[in-house]
C-alpha cells in the first residue's frame, strides 16, 4: 500500500511536468507541485510517515528512493524553462 501511493504520486507528477512542457497552464504546475511536495515530506523519516516505515524496512532501499524524490523535487522547483 505504501509504495502504490508512491509509484502514483510520482508517475502524476512526472506526467504533469512533461504536460506542462507542452501546455503552459498554472492548474498542471500547481498538481506536480503539490505532488512532489507531499512525496518529499512522505518521504522524511519521521514517525507517522511512511519514510519511516520504509527506512525501518530498508535503509538502502529508503535512500534511493529518497534521493530520486529530492532530485526530481530540485529538478521540478527550480527549472528554467
Amino acid at each position: 500500500m505504501l509504495f502504490q501511493s508512491f509509484l502514483i504520486f510520482y508517475i502524476i507528477a512526472l506526467s504533469c511536468f512533461f504536460l506542462n512542457f507542452i501546455i503552459k497552464h498554472v492548474a498542471i504546475q500547481m498538481i506536480y507541485i503539490f505532488c512532489i511536495m507531499a512525496l518529499m515530506i512522505d518521504m522524511t523519516p519521521i514517525k507517522p510517515m511512511d519514510g519511516a516505515f520504509i527506512k525501518k524496512w530498508n535503509v538502502k532501499y529508503w535512500v534511493m528512493l529518497y534521493i530520486i524524490v529530492a532530485v526530481s523535487y530540485i529538478i521540478m522547483n527550480f527549472n528554467l524553462y
